[in-house]
This record gives structure tokens, C-alpha cells and sequence, in this order.
């Protein structure tokens, strides 16, 4: 099913929570105490209503700009190949970026992969690239039954609520998961990604310009087998579009 919120007149930027009563404001400062909220990165106490990640770290993270990393080298070899890679932030091991994906997958914080989404939303040029469809990319049925969720579902909700892209959780279906790729060079995983992905039960729009959605992109591969599932859909452009993209060294 197609997944396409009504889109706000406030889309393009995030709009401050609405005002509220008394009720409501004692109600939320017995929630902060009973369940303190944290920076995943700083861990300072987030005060009510605070976005899940505070403003000073959130205006620290490093900005990805393509033409000093070439992250669409990364994909070569992709078929079919990527118009171009939109991502508004860089990620490197043990840095801020790190610790808030780590946080969205590891310790359940689906609120900050929501806002992380509606960040990209803000600050990526998805309508003026006229992308029509989000596909995110899958997890296996058993991980995401472990995880209770996908990171890069909630991202695609976050961004389809500030821009109103519809997005498709179904249209790829994962078939097996090859554990831990960190220790592995690109050719590697590469080669234990090889027919990983297949068509789902989401139809995709011919003619269509799709962003296939992931975290971070670190070698390709991962993003390059999910391209190659599209192989043979009729889609008048691709792009990818992730949270972060790696450092050399990430």
C-alpha cells in the first residue's frame, strides 16, 4: 500500500509543537520525570517537547556535500546506476552521526529516526528532483521482527511528512541477512550481497523517479544489490538518498 500523508502547508520546515494547557504541560513534566528523555550524543536531559536530539549537537553533525566525497563512485557498477546520492550529513565511527544511528537501531529510539527523517525532508531537494516514490530498503522479515521495526521506514516517514513524497515499505523484500559486514572490504560484501533483494509485493509506479532509501552508505554495498533488484522495473530515474554518507574511514 502506497503511504502518502496529506502534506502540511508548514512542509519544508519543522514547525514548533502547538501550545497547550495547563493539563497538558503538568501531564508531559510528569512524563519527563518519570521517563527522562537524553541526547543520544551529549546526553543532556531534553526538556518537554524538545526534539530527540538537541539543537547544539544537531548543529555540529557534519555536512555531506558531493562534490568533496564521491559517494556515487561507491555504486558503480549498480544497475541501473543512480542519478546521484542525496544526503545532508557525514558519517564517521564514534562520531555524533554514529551514535544517533546507533541509537535508532540498537536502542529503540524510533522518535529520533522519525525526526532524523523530517530533517532530510528539510534539507534535501527532493522536489525540486520531482522524486515521486520513497522505497525504503528492507530488513529480513526475522530482523525486523527482532528490531520491532526499520530504521529506513521510519526515515521515509519522517520525510514523507514534511514533503508529502509517498513511500513504499513493500515494494523490495530482503531474502537473507549476512550478519556483520564491518571487517569486510567492499569486493567482499559485495559478493556476500550478491542476490540478497527481490521484487516485493508493493507494485512500483512505471515511469516513475524513485529514491531508494537507506541509514549510511559505507562501501555500496548494500545499496548497489538493492539497485540491481530493480534491474528490470520500468522507472524513469533512480536516486538514493541516505542519512549519512561514510568517511573513508568509517
Amino acid at each position: 500500500m502506497i503511504h502518502k500523508p496529506t502534506k502540511s502547508p508548514s512542509a519544508g520546515r519543522i514547525a514548533p509543537p502547538p501550545p497547550q494547557g495547563w493539563r497538558a504541560t503538568a501531564l508531559e513534566s510528569l512524563l519527563q520525570l518519570l521517563y527522562p528523555r537524553w541526547c543520544p550524543v551529549c546526553h543532556t536531559l531534553l526538556p518537554p517537547n524538545a526534539p530527540p536530539l538537541c539543537l547544539t549537537c544537531q548543529g555540529k553533525l557534519g555536512r555531506y556535500h558531493e562534490r568533496t566525497v564521491g559517494a556515487l563512485d561507491r555504486l558503480r557498477g549498480a544497475h541501473p546506476m543512480p542519478r546521484r546520492v542525496l544526503a545532508p550529513y557525514l558519517y564517521a565511527r564514534d562520531d555524533a552521526m554514529a551514535l544517533i544511528v546507533h541509537d535508532i537501531k540498537y536502542h529503540g529510539n524510533k522518535p529520533l529516526a522519525r525526526y532524523m527523517g523530517r530533517l532530510m525532508g528539510t534539507l534535501l531537494p527532493l522536489e525540486r528532483e520531482q522524486i515521486d516514490y520513497i522505497i525504503p530498503v528492507p530488513l529480513t522479515p526475522a530482523r525486523t521482527l527482532e528490531r520491532g521495526y526499520n530504521q529506513a521506514v521510519l526515515l521515509a516517514e519522517g520525510i514523507s511528512s514534511v514533503t508529502g513524497i509517498p513511500y513504499l515499505p513493500h515494494a523490495l523484500r530482503r531474502t537473507r541477512f549476512q550478519g556483520s559486514q564491518t571487517h569486510r572490504d567492499r569486493a567482499h560484501r559485495l559478493e556476500a550481497m550478491l542476490g540478497s533483494f527481490t521484487l516485493g509485493s508493493e507494485a512500483i509506479p512505471p515511469d516513475s523517479h524513485i529514491l531508494l532509501l537507506d541509514d549510511v552508505l559505507t562501501t555500496g554495498a548494500t545499496l548497489t544489490a538493492a539497485l540491481n533488484a530493480l534491474a528490470d522495473t520500468p522507472l524513469a530515474q533512480v536516486s538514493v538518498g541516505v542519512l549519512a554518507v561514510g568517511t573513508v574511514t568509517a
